[in-house]
C-alpha cells in the first residue's frame, strides 16, 4: 500500500506541472496555474499573448480592444475620438451626458453608442426642445445648419413668459417697436402689426431679405392708413409678405425703398454727409443724401430716396427725382 501512494502522488504532480507548457494551441499561452489561456497578467504585466486588432488582456483572460478603467479617459486601449470602453470596444459615448448638447448630435444612441441627432421628446434634450423648423422663408439655412440639434424653444409654449424667435429658436421677452422698425417676434409690434420680412428690391426673392420689421396687416382700417394719409399716398403699400413665423399674407410695408431709408425721409430727414449715411447699412442704393429744403425754412443735406411718383413718398413730401 505504501508503494501504491507514492507512484499515484508522482504521476500526478508531473502531469499537472508538464501538460500545459506542451499542449496550449497557438496564440494561447500557460498562465501561472497552468491553465491554457489567451492571455493573463504577469505581477502587473501583461503575457504577450493578444495581437494588433485585440492589444489588451481582460481580467477574464481574453484579448481585447479596450479595459474600462473607470474615470481614467480615454480608457486603456482607447483614443480620443472613442474614449469609453464598452465590453471590451472603444466607443464615442456612454450616456447623453457624453455626447456635445450645443451641436447637431446631442444624442447617445443606447444600441450603438454613437452620438447623433436628437428625437423629439427625447431626454437628451434636457430643458430644452429637439429642433423642429417651422415654414419660414429667412432662416433656412440658420435651421440647416442647426438640423439635429437641441434649442430652447420650437413655440412659444415652450417658453415661460416669453415669445419663441421662430428664426433663431429662442425665447424672447417681446420689445417696444413701431410701424417699420426692427423686430424678432409679434409682440415687439404695435397692436395689429406682425413682425414680418421686407425685402429690396421690393417684391424680390429669398435673397433680398433684409431682415424682419414691424408692419401693419392690411384689413379695413389699416388699408386705409397704408394707402393715404390725409387724402394722399404716403408712401406705403399693402404687399405680400411673411412673418417671421412663416404666415403669409398682406402687410403695409414702404412701396419703393427700404423701411431704413423711408424712417430717414421722414419730416425735415436725417442729417448726413454722403449716400452711405442714409438707409439700411447692407444696401448701397436705398437712400440718397440730398440738399433738402427743410419744413422750417432753408436748406441741408438730409437723408431721402428716389421716387418716380409722389405716391411713393411720405404724406408731407413731393417727388423731384427724389422725396423732399
Amino acid at each position: 500500500e505504501g508503494e501504491g501512494e507514492g507512484e499515484g502522488e508522482g504521476e500526478g504532480e508531473g502531469e499537472g506541472e508538464g501538460e500545459c507548457e506542451d499542449n496550449c494551441d497557438p496564440p494561447s499561452v500557460c498562465d501561472a496555474t497552468r491553465t491554457c489561456v489567451r492571455c493573463y497578467d504577469d505581477e502587473g504585466e501583461f503575457d504577450p499573448g493578444c495581437d494588433e486588432l485585440l492589444p489588451v488582456c481582460s481580467d477574464g483572460t481574453e484579448c481585447v480592444t479596450c479595459l474600462d478603467t473607470g474615470d481614467t479617459i480615454p480608457h486603456d486601449g482607447c483614443e480620443a475620438g472613442l474614449p469609453y470602453c464598452i465590453d471590451g470596444a472603444c466607443e464615442a459615448c456612454r450616456t447623453h451626458a457624453d455626447c456635445d448638447p450645443g451641436s447637431r448630435a446631442p444624442r447617445c444612441d443606447p444600441d450603438a453608442h454613437t452620438c447623433g441627432p436628437c428625437v423629439a421628446g427625447g431626454a437628451e434634450c434636457g430643458t430644452d426642445v429637439c429642433l423642429d423648423d417651422l415654414a419660414t422663408s429667412g432662416d433656412d439655412d440658420l435651421n440647416s445648419a442647426n438640423s439635429g440639434a437641441c434649442v430652447p424653444c420650437n413655440l412659444t409654449e415652450d417658453c415661460d413668459g416669453a415669445e419663441c424667435d421662430a428664426w433663431n429658436h429662442t425665447c424672447q421677452v417681446p420689445g417696444n417697436a413701431s410701424q417699420c422698425e426692427a423686430c424678432v417676434v409679434d409682440g415687439d409690434c404695435d397692436v395689429s402689426s406682425r413682425c414680418v420680412e421686407v425685402r429690396y428690391p421690393v417684391g424680390g426673392t429669398e435673397d433680398d431679405i433684409l431682415g424682419t420689421y414691424c408692419a401693419f396687416t392690411c384689413d379695413g382700417q389699416n388699408d386705409l392708413f397704408c394707402g393715404s394719409f390725409g387724402g394722399r399716398a404716403i408712401g406705403y403699400a399693402c404687399t405680400g409678405a411673411i412673418t417671421r413665423t412663416g404666415d403669409s399674407a398682406e402687410f403695409c410695408v414702404p412701396s419703393s425703398t427700404t423701411c431704413e431709408a423711408y424712417v430717414d425721409s421722414i419730416g425735415d430727414g436725417t442729417e448726413c454727409a454722403v449716400d452711405t449715411d442714409c438707409g439700411a447699412d447692407s444696401v448701397d442704393d436705398d437712400g440718397r443724401c440730398e440738399n433738402i429744403d427743410l419744413i422750417a425754412g432753408g436748406t441741408d443735406l438730409r437723408c431721402t430716396y428716389t421716387c418716380s411718383d409722389p405716391s411713393e413718398c411720405p404724406a408731407s413730401e413731393d417727388c423731384n427725382g427724389y422725396c423732399e
